[in-house]
């Protein structure tokens, strides 16, 4: 009921693609970080 309709309202204004976007950065910025610290 109430929490599906907010769910609804949040992927009609993007949420699951910011939610993605922001792993994907998270993910990006660790494996940059990791490869640097490797190197040395």
């Amino acid at each position: 009921g109430i929490t599906i309709s907010g769910l609804n309202q949040m992927e009609h204004a993007g949420f699951s693609s910011s939610l993605i976007k922001g792993i994907v950065t998270s993910a990006e910025k660790a494996k940059h970080l990791y490869s640097k610290k490797k190197e040395d």
